[in-house]
């Protein structure tokens, strides 16, 4: 049977969200964007498959033009996990937030 979890990124396990990032994204992150990561509670995620961690997704809200946003800066799935419905669980986990904080005008990418 197949396993699909988000769980909390913190420093025991940053180090795999940046490996999974390296491989995904054609761009590097700096050491801040993990850091700041750190502090993003309930808006960055890692995903599991099967205990495995496949992809993560990071998020912050945005405060420009006195609009109250969420901005999904990553949002990423190893390419042999895809089609699982991953990507789907993370996006769904952004959107089941911002319904539940009911104050965003919108999320973007």
């Amino acid at each position: 049977m197949l396993s699909i979890e988000l769980g909390d990124i913190t420093v025991h396990n940053i180090k795999q969200l940046k490996k999974i990032n390296q491989v995904v994204f054609p761009v590097s992150y700096n050491d801040k964007f993990y850091k700041d990561v750190l502090e993003l509670g309930p808006l960055a995620k890692l995903a599991y498959f099967n205990d495995i961690v496949v992809g993560g997704v990071c998020c912050r809200i945005d405060l420009t033009e006195n609009k109250r946003r969420l901005y999904i800066m990553t949002l990423g799935c190893l390419s042999a996990y895809r089609k699982y419905g991953v990507g789907k669980l993370m996006l769904n986990h952004v959107l089941d937030y911002c319904e539940k904080d009911g104050n965003f005008e919108s999320v973007y990418l």
